[in-house]
């Protein structure tokens, strides 16, 4: 979109990428990838870095200056998209950097041997992903290239790769003996681990939607806090409860496509990480992941939380009650993708829930026009109704209420 709209350094998306996602190979979360004798875990650690001999990959740093004052930012095959993972608390650059392993002490069970240290799928770390709005193109062979501006991200090259390697950084004890690289090495020139097949990498090859500006909108303002009166438990376990009124800004394009359906414009109000599995626990989720109600964070584990109360969502103009959006929060759908070692696709087609059940709501649902502060852009308010009442089931325990959740408008 327009800077004026999108400043440079936007975080347009960020997602939490699972080493359980990777299905490569039949993999699953209990697959082995690495066998040491124990008494090694004090000398090996992960590596981590980006593509860092591919000008989409990692190999091109873009500038503070052209990230908006945001680093770590890499370019990739999007136009004006950038990249930045983190690892391990590290973000990744084209220089391996060193990531602490997980593993398991072997007892004979489930694959791995007594006397041996095992390093499963899921012992492998989370990788954070960013995309972040940048202004410049890398240059290849003297040509600025990048040609995806709109669509589904083609580019099958990888972004960032993890091995094992050693701590010792090639002196001393060298518990790992098959290929791999050292910590500070450049990917650029160096990738023994590549034809020793050690470790795996990460790419945005159909996993990625790069949408048109003209369907572009953007949420601008938020009741930064809703404050509910103060009530007791009587009240509460008796069917009473308490409101509070909140509102969000969004501006879109005059051209945006404002609803529910597949490439429309629409806003929902996503619950954390934490508050969905609680929410999970306390049977509030549908099978489409909404969630009819909010519950604290830490639901289950600060003790000084209420308990069997949370908060609904009320449109305030029908008294209609909505559903917040769960975990993870995507949209659209995405293709089947194959690779190697797989019986059939390794990654499934997925179309992820849509519509109110999801807790997605077209932006045209009870928004009023309020300005139009940029030319072809209008900004429309929406005001919203918090609830705070009793659950279904148990009863209501004195305490703070303090949630949190994270306004959303997503191209379905």
């Amino acid at each position: 979109m327009s800077q004026a709209i999108q400043p440079l350094g936007t975080i347009m998306a960020t997602t939490i990428v699972a080493p359980t996602e990777f299905h490569g190979r039949n993999s699953t979360s209990e697959s082995i990838l690495w066998i040491c004798d124990e008494g090694d875990q004090n000398y090996i650690t992960f590596l981590a870095s980006t593509n860092g001999d591919d000008y989409y990959g990692g190999r091109v740093q873009v500038s503070a200056t052209d990230a908006g004052g945001q680093s770590g930012v890499f370019y990739t095959y999007a136009r004006l998209t950038g990249l930045r993972l983190t690892m391990g608390g590290k973000i990744l650059t084209q220089y391996f950097q060193d990531i602490p392993v997980n593993y398991e002490t072997g007892t004979g069970v489930n694959g791995c041997a007594v006397g041996k240290i095992c390093i499963r799928l899921k012992h492998i770390p989370n990788l954070q992903a960013e995309l972040i709005r940048i202004q410049t193109y890398p240059e290849v062979s003297s040509t600025v290239i990048p040609p995806l501006s709109n669509g589904l991200y083609s580019y099958a090259g990888p972004a960032a790769y993890i091995q094992l390697s050693n701590k010792t950084n090639g002196i001393g004890p060298q518990p790992v003996t098959f290929g791999h690289d050292e910590i500070g090495e450049n990917h650029l020139t160096h990738y023994n681990f590549w034809g020793a097949i050690n470790g795996f990498g990460y790419t945005l090859y159909n996993a990625v939607n790069i949408n048109s500006p003209a369907n572009s909108c953007l949420t601008t303002f938020s009741t930064p806090v809703v404050n509910f009166p103060k009530t007791n438990a009587d009240v509460l376990n008796s069917g009473g409860e308490v409101s509070a009124d909140f509102e969000v800004q969004v501006q879109c394009n005059n051209s945006a496509k404002l609803g529910t359906s597949t490439g429309q414009n629409a806003i929902g109000i996503q619950v954390s990480p934490s508050t969905y599995t609680a929410s999970q626990n306390l049977g509030l989720v549908n099978s489409s992941t909404g969630v009819s109600a909010l519950v604290s964070d830490n639901y289950t584990q600060d003790t000084t939380l209420a308990q069997n109360v949370a908060i609904y969502l009320v449109n305030p103009s029908t008294n209609e009650s909505m559903n917040f959006i769960g975990q993870p929060g995507l949209t659209g759908s995405l293709p089947a993708t194959g690779g190697t070692g797989c019986t059939g696709y390794c990654y499934s087609a997925i179309s992820y829930p849509s519509g109110n059940l999801a807790g997605w709501y077209s932006l045209s649902q009870n928004a009023q026009i309020i300005g139009t502060p940029i030319a072809g852009y209008t900004l429309y308010r929406i005001p919203y109704r918090a609830v705070l009442k009793k659950l279904p089931k148990g009863t209501v325990t004195a305490g703070r209420v303090y949630a949190t959740a994270t306004v959303m408008v997503k191209v379905q």
